[in-house]
């Protein structure tokens, strides 16, 4: 491979701490930076982050964007708002010539109306589900990433709701970029059914409660076991859990950034979302060989690690009974569970560290100044 001129690429994210978004960051970081590239990350917290970073890698912190949310006065709302910009600003006036890659939408219209100014080349990112925006919504976001040279979707359907910029757009999924480790035979696997994330309406652990109840009716031997912090909906998910008398059954195991290494023995893993782009946490299921349900989200990123329906099952989104049926359909049936742990396990070749860092550098070398 011809050695590439020494150059800077920023990554600018939320977080670091937990999430989706924060992993993909973090992985993208580690691999262009083992590529050789000089890798910096603009984030907006300071909260430690969950996830391993190459010591090469140089991190900035500006608070900003939670304090301002917080602020109910309008007067300091406003204050907090321009100061915080300034120190973005002054960041990027280090960093001129840079290479920016915003997973943060809104960053993107004060990145790009100095872009020219400073010669920045801005790579905007959509790392969520487009089809949740109002109309409202849809068109300031198509208005910043048509101010960008680039922008990197997920997946096509994400990319469709943008025609006005698809010319200038790329597809480039997550990365599978799962540590190995030594999993022992499985004779059987454990009457477990695993899923993991923050909890938030978004990933629709309320329906998959839900759906358990049914099934738990007729197999009351299954345990439904939930990854994730405990935050405030989290509680209001252990009073629904009580409330259907399931306490025994579900049970909430706390954070962990790698439930796959926990549970790759479970029956199966289930994506319960409303909302996804490429969930992460269905990457390391399948990495895992644990067969995998998954909701259908509009985005289409389940149904593209999942290759349609191929490599496991997909159901519609807050549909009850569809994913209850689903559960129980590998519950009774273990050999056809078994084959779409394999065939996903499989499947996620095409998501490769090596695959994946190269598509973002024919992105960063394509519009490159």
């Amino acid at each position: 491979m011809t050695k590439m001129k020494k150059r800077s690429v920023l990554l600018v994210t939320s977080r670091l701490s937990v999430g989706g978004v924060a992993k993909s960051t973090c992985m993208l970081a580690n691999s262009l930076c083992d590529r050789g590239e000089t890798v910096e990350i603009l984030r907006f917290s300071n909260e430690e982050s969950k996830y391993d970073l190459d010591e090469r890698i140089r991190v900035i912190t500006v608070v900003g964007p939670d304090i301002i949310a917080k602020s109910k006065s309008k007067l300091i709302k406003g204050l907090l708002s321009i100061i915080f910009n300034i120190c973005v600003l002054f960041v990027l006036l280090i960093k001129k010539r840079s290479i920016i890659i915003s997973f943060r939408t809104d960053i993107v219209k004060l990145i790009t109306r100095y872009k020219s100014l400073l010669g920045l080349l801005v790579i905007g990112s959509e790392r969520g589900n487009p089809y949740r925006f109002t109309q409202e919504q849809l068109n300031n976001v198509r208005f910043m990433y048509e101010l960008c040279d680039c922008v990197v979707f997920q997946t096509e359907e994400s990319r469709n709701c943008f025609p006005s910029i698809k010319i200038r757009s790329v597809i480039i999924p997550n990365y599978c970029c799962i540590e190995k480790f030594e999993r022992r035979h499985i004779v059987e696997r454990k009457k477990n059914i695993v899923a993991c994330g923050v909890p938030s309406v978004d990933k629709g652990f309320d329906i998959l409660i839900q759906a358990f109840y049914k099934v738990a009716q007729l197999h009351p031997e299954f345990k439904l076991i939930i990854y994730g912090p405990c935050n405030e909906y989290c509680k209001e998910l252990i009073r629904m859990t009580e409330d259907l008398n399931l306490k025994g059954n579900v049970l909430f195991k706390g954070e962990t950034d790698c439930f796959y290494k926990l549970s790759y023995d479970a029956s199966m893993y289930i994506l319960s979302s409303r909302n996804e782009g490429i969930p992460n946490t269905l990457i390391e299921a399948l990495s895992a060989g644990i067969p995998s349900i998954s909701t259908n989200c509009s985005s289409g990123g389940p149904s593209l690690l999942l290759d349609g329906g191929n490599n496991g099952l997909l159901v519609p989104v807050e549909d009850v009974d569809e994913l209850a049926q689903a559960m129980l359909s590998y519950i009774e049936n273990p050999l056809l569970a078994e084959e779409y742990g394999r065939r996903g396990e499989k499947g996620l070749e095409r998501f490769s560290e090596t695959i994946i860092t190269n598509k973002w550098l024919n992105v960063i070398n394509k519009y490159e100044r």
